[in-house]
């Protein structure tokens, strides 16, 4: 971990932003998998809300 913060990224330490910021958008990317991935299963069973 100590090698990570030697590197500056929007004026973070990398290893701080890569918890901090990282995590956001692991989150968003999650979300929006887990939504594609409902909706086929929604047309698979046929229980979509179209």
């Amino acid at each position: 971990m100590d090698q990570l913060n030697e590197i500056r990224f929007g004026g973070f330490k990398l290893g701080f932003w890569f918890a901090q910021q990282g995590s956001i958008y692991t989150f968003i990317v999650l979300i929006f998998i887990y939504v594609v991935r409902m909706n086929q299963i929604d047309r698979e069973f046929d229980v979509d809300e179209n």
